[in-house]
């Protein structure tokens, strides 16, 4: 298991971190906009995992204050980095600053065929709740999965 250490993303970390993107998603990317909208919006909450100074994943969440929920728009580890713990342990330091702000849920979706996705997110406590048809733009069918967090 990697021991990366964790920090907020700042403004300067945009340019690694959509590389990363690219890296991980390819055509089905979000775009640079998108990065610059979540990374401004208030209400999201964006990990990055540092390795020897080099951002090697991250996940960005976006909390509702009025139903204490919070998506998990994106998760993105390096493809050397996988498997390692660092996906679980970018995920666990999220679901820890959810705890701090009384969160009742934590949804979000995952390719039906992602199996590395789908036995990490079983691993922390998430089920699934729905099969989204045609929820990518490839076609690929998705899961929505849920979990309930301990308050």
């Amino acid at each position: 298991m990697v021991v990366p250490s964790f920090n907020s993303i700042e403004p300067q970390d945009l340019d690694e971190i959509y590389a990363i993107e690219i890296e991980c998603f390819g055509n089905e990317s979000f775009s640079l906009l998108e990065y610059r909208r979540l990374l401004s919006n208030n209400s999201s909450i964006p990990i990055k995992a540092i390795v020897k100074n080099r951002i090697v994943g991250f996940v960005i969440g976006v909390y509702q204050m009025s139903s204490r929920s919070c998506t998990v728009v994106t998760i993105n580890v390096k493809p050397k980095f996988r498997k390692k713990g660092v996906g679980f342990e970018l995920m666990r330091s999220l679901e820890k600053g959810l705890e701090m702000l009384n969160c009742k849920e934590v949804v979000l979706q995952t390719r039906v065929n992602n199996t590395a996705a789908l036995n990490l997110f079983d691993k922390l406590g998430f089920s699934k709740t729905s099969r989204l048809v045609n929820y990518y733009p490839s076609g690929t069918d998705g899961f929505e999965m849920k979990k309930m967090m301990v308050s």
